[in-house]
């Protein structure tokens, strides 16, 4: 009997193996990588690399199972950590111990949620949740992207934070800041703060100081501010308050601190305020802006792509800037445009005679224009920014005031970058001569007049004073439909204009 039981028992045990066997990970790929290195792929998606030196060649990638890759293990060997060899759908990555160098901070894995450090490693390591510190925990270095924490506490034992630490974190909502991190020394100024990275985390929604910490803090919007609340550092993306006001005390609003923002629509700016940093308000949804007297400096792009900006409007005492009355942004003497408004509502604009620089991406993104009237100022195409008409599809005409070749040459070459190859540019431009009814100064009078008259009579665009003058046919002292029906009537031969 006994031998029965232990037979039977045998059987089992080996029945119990075979299924072990049978559901373990298949290797379905393999290759070398460098001199000293190889590679396998599982059927879990499971890339290891093995050996000893660098990545030379990265034949998985060119593998029909690439997309399949979820995890990558690295077996001791390798000392230094690039990413340019990594698939992009990888989930997981295990560092070895023998890594001592990582350039690279994963910053295009989008999906990566994880990163596990041996033990042994002796100069990094990481938390349960993934997260790659120093081995001291001195440093955070990076919160993958995809990491699946919400809320987050920065460590006590933590003193500085690498910039890209939280570059992109699709799902984090509120950060904590300990009492010991320390801001960037490097940037005494402030103004070029991207601390973390943390403007481009399109969920996060509140950012909270330690009360101890000497360097940071924040407000009861969760917005973070240098100590002494001078410089506004971050806006959190996530935050869903349609207006805000940046508190009195303010003088710098840094780099990116309302980058990408979908929900702002309305800020004040508060009289204590200076400088504006570089790309502040980039593809924000701000639809208007008063620029208090006291600004000084505004860096480039603090304002580019607000894709719903009807106006900009500078503060009269203001020494600096200046606008114009369609809401345009200059310096104070109107020699250079600035910024002209995404939003703004004329199909037709006029830079002033003043002007002699256009700045780049002035008009970048401007959904409504159809015509820009570039004065006789303009003498050296060496001044006209780059990207300027790029995103601008309603851009059919360029009417040059003067005939100079290198203000030509510049303003073809940026149309063509801008794929506008067919916008065309009118040289000699005169106002003057301009027949009445001829409304898009093309130099005939055809329905397309018609149809911005009937649009302006109904308030579907909005019309500068040269316009005005031309579009009123009639001379009744206003745009109306009566207007659109005259030119309409010209345009099949029923009528004439004086």
């Amino acid at each position: 009997m006994k031998k029965k039981v232990a037979f039977i028992l045998a059987i089992l045990y080996l029945i119990c193996m075979l299924a072990v066997f049978s559901s373990a990970a298949q290797i379905t790929d393999s290759g070398s990588c460098g001199e000293k290195m190889s590679w396998t792929l599982d059927s879990d998606g499971i890339l290891t690399i093995s050996g000893i030196g660098k990545i030379e060649k990265t034949s998985w990638l060119d593998s029909h199972y690439a997309n399949e890759i979820k995890s990558v293990i690295i077996n001791n060997g390798m000392t230094e950590l690039t990413t340019d060899w990594i698939p992009s759908y990888v989930k997981e990555i295990s560092i070895p111990a023998t890594v001592t160098k990582i350039p690279e901070l994963f910053t295009t894995l989008n999906y990566l949620e994880r990163i596990t450090v041996n033990s042994q490693n002796a100069f990094f390591r990481s938390d349960n949740n993934g997260i790659l510190f120093d081995k001291s925990m001195t440093t955070l270095f990076r919160v993958p992207i995809a990491c699946e924490l919400s809320d987050f506490i920065i460590p006590d034992s933590v003193s500085t934070v690498h910039g890209s630490a939280f570059y992109n974190c699709k799902n984090l909502k509120t950060l904590t800041i300990g009492q010991n991190v320390t801001i960037d020394t490097d940037q005494p100024d402030g103004i070029n703060f991207n601390t973390f990275n943390l403007c481009t985390c399109p969920q996060l929604e509140r950012i909270i100081v330690n009360e101890n910490n000497p360097f940071y803090s924040n407000d009861a919007s969760g917005v973070l501010f240098d100590k002494n609340k001078s410089l506004l550092i971050v806006y959190p993306r996530g935050n869903q308050q349609s207006s805000y006001t940046v508190p009195e005390g303010v003088s710098i609003i840094t780099n990116r601190a309302f980058h990408e923002h979908e929900y702002i629509k309305h800020i004040s700016l508060p009289s204590s305020l200076e400088r504006i940093g570089w790309g502040a308000f980039t593809f924000s949804n701000l639809e208007e802006v008063f620029i208090p007297k006291n600004v000084n400096s505004i860096y480039a792009y603090a304002f580019a792509e607000c894709k719903n900006m009807t106006r900009l409007t500078v503060d009269p005492e203001n020494a600096c800037f200046s606008n114009d009355a369609v809401g345009a942004l200059f310096d104070k003497f109107k020699t250079e445009i600035l910024q002209y408004p995404s939003a703004s509502p004329y199909s037709i604009y006029s830079i002033p005679d003043t002007v002699k620089r256009i700045g780049s991406e002035v008009f970048i993104s401007s959904k409504n224009i159809r015509g820009i009237i570039v004065p006789a100022s303009m003498q050296d195409g060496r001044y006209i920014g780059g990207c300027n008409f790029l995103m601008c599809p309603n851009l059919s005409a360029v009417y040059y005031e003067d005939d100079t070749p290198s203000v030509v040459d510049s303003l073809r070459k940026h149309l063509n970058k801008a794929s506008l190859e067919d916008t065309v540019i009118y040289t000699n431009f005169d106002i003057s001569s301009i027949a009445s009814g001829d409304v898009n100064f093309d130099g005939e009078i055809t329905v397309a007049d018609a149809r911005l008259t009937l649009r302006k009579s109904v308030n579907l665009d909005s019309f500068i004073d040269k316009q005005i003058n031309i579009a009123d046919v009639d001379k009744s002292g206003e745009i109306t439909t009566a207007d659109a029906r005259i030119i309409l009537r010209v345009v099949v031969g029923l009528e004439t204009i004086e």
